[in-house]
């Protein structure tokens, strides 16, 4: 019986730690391990996403030409763009898995190749570096090994039962096997300290969120904004909820956050939705889960966002943009503490506080029956309104030199300085955009001047060349979030990765590929 543990402990090791450590480590889309089998073929041993979910179909999603290659060949085969890579002009799957960053890794132990790791990213080009190469066959020596000793492990036991019908000779198969023991034991105490190692870290990063938004490290010296945080101070330790009433970029999602991190739930999760960028269906989907079978895709039950928040702070923004019929399913919610999963019979009851947002007068769309006045009043027990920067212009030096050291820090480069005239421009500025808009053009001027003060003419180059509309001004209607994102995309995602695009706009990754799917954006 010990000897079936340790399998399975290093089979779990094989699943989670490597496939999902590398995937969570690397800008890997999906992680795949392959090994050779006892014919020759290859068996997947491990096929996992970004989302630490299992990748359906493995067999028909990668290239085996690509992993064949690696395996008969020795070597480790990356690509930029495999699409348009010379080597693999013959390899159809190439094509017509659309694949584009890709990178894999060949298996050794003891002078033999034993499978291969195989990592893709078909979203982006250029994903994986020759460091990243470096590190990954690093980790793949360490890898190879644990894979063997599961190896030798399996093999004692059919020795054992080989034995027991008199076909092995006793002292050999008992050296191999004190041995196989004596190496997997010193795998799963290495990999027990690694995964003690990475729990400090989970602790370690939990406390940099609580000081990240602790609101007294926020940026804002007007005396509107040292309302709201003497607000956020009176409210954090309440459990009723909260609205953020805001336009777009203000920070409505960071005053949530600092809410919750300053909250006695802060050890519990902040989980996050955009009402207004997906549809009823996957909004219910997204806020309730679903169970196996409730609908074409759905090969397994998956919690929603009340269950992952449990305990914790779910943050609805854009509110008022929800269907009257999603309305009143969260009302119920908020009424009884409680909901099914999307195709689902059981009651799941739930402890969550919510935090709700708006650009939009909420008041003003009751009045238009467009929106619910029960639900309104659910959500709107206590109120922050964040005024728009043109409100807070003595906060705008402060929030360039913070966007600017940021910059400096992401490029690993000095921070550059804004000259006299450079900041008259950001004050004199209307920003219909807010601290996002500020934030977007300090980046890009910040990305395109190689000199270290910034002038006024740096600032002007990246705002619009006509007079910007601010809402309520009569000019022109304000675009939607979804809009802003839209044109954001468009404009620079030849210019930034992914990954950059959705760090500056504040979104992960694969809500920036969905979106992009919707909008038949090519990247």
């Amino acid at each position: 019986m010990p000897s079936k543990l340790n399998s399975r402990v290093v089979t779990g090791l094989v699943s989670f730690v490597i496939v999902d450590s590398v995937v969570e480590f690397t800008s890997a889309e999906r992680g795949f391990l392959l090994l050779v089998d006892s014919e020759g073929g290859l068996s997947f041993e491990a096929a996992r996403n970004f989302e630490r979910e299992e990748v359906a179909n493995p067999e028909s999603s990668i290239s085996h030409s690509i992993a064949r290659e690696v395996i008969s060949g020795g070597r480790t085969i990356i690509a930029t763009n495999a699409q348009e890579d010379s080597r693999f002009t013959e390899f159809t799957s190439v094509n017509e898995l659309r694949l584009r960053s890709v990178i894999s890794l060949p298996l050794k132990c003891r002078g033999a190749i034993i499978g291969a790791l195989y990592l893709d990213n078909r979203m982006q080009q250029e994903v994986f570096t020759e460091a990243d190469k470096e590190l990954l066959e690093a980790f793949c020596n360490q890898a190879a090994i644990a894979i063997s000793n599961a190896r030798l492990l399996a093999e004692k036991e059919e020795r054992e039962q080989q034995l027991q019908e008199g076909v092995v000779r006793i002292e050999q198969l008992n050296r191999e096997l004190e041995s196989a023991n004596r190496k997997l034991e010193y795998q799963v105490e290495a990999t027990t300290s690694e995964l003690k190692e990475v729990k400090e870290m989970l602790l370690e990063t939990q406390h940099e969120l609580e000081v990240k938004y602790h609101y007294g490290n926020m940026v804002g010296v007007a005396p509107r904004m040292q309302e709201v945080f003497s607000l956020v101070d009176r409210i954090k330790d309440s459990n009723v909820p909260v609205l953020i009433q805001g336009e777009s970029g203000t920070g409505k999602e960071l005053i949530a956050k600092a809410i919750h991190f300053n909250s006695p739930r802060r050890k519990k999760r902040f989980a996050a939705e955009n009402c207004a960028a997906i549809s009823d269906t996957l909004l219910e989907s997204e806020l309730f889960g679903y169970v196996k079978g409730a609908f074409t895709g759905a090969d397994k039950d998956k919690k929603g966002l009340f269950e992952v928040a449990d305990g914790g702070t779910l943050f609805l923004d854009e509110v008022g943009d929800m269907s009257q019929e999603m309305q009143k399913k969260l009302l119920r919610v908020l009424q009884e503490g409680e909901f099914r999963r999307v195709g689902g019979k059981d009651v799941i009851h739930v402890d969550v506080r919510i935090v709700s947002a708006s650009n939009k007068d909420l008041r003003a769309l009751v009045e238009e029956n467009r929106f619910r006045r029960d639900l309104y009043y659910r959500i709107n027990v206590l109120t922050v309104d964040l005024p728009p920067l043109r409100e807070r212009v003595e906060d705008i030096p402060f929030l360039a030199e913070h966007f600017l050291a940021e910059f400096g820090r992401t490029e690993n480069t000095p921070p550059k300085r804004l000259r006299k005239d450079g900041m008259k421009a950001l004050q004199e500025y209307p920003w219909p955009g807010n601290v996002r808009e500020l934030r977007n053009v300090l980046l890009g001027v910040a990305s395109l001047t190689e000199r270290n003060v910034l002038t006024a003419r740096d600032i002007t180059s990246k705002l619009p060349v006509e007079r910007p509309v601010v809402p309520g001004d009569g000019g022109m209607e304000e675009i939607t979030i979804d809009e802003y994102l839209r044109r954001f995309v468009t404009k620079y995602q030849s210019k930034y990765s992914d990954t950059r695009i959705a760090q500056i706009l504040g979104i992960n990754r694969k809500t920036l590929w969905e979106k992009r799917r919707r909008w038949v954006l090519q990247r």
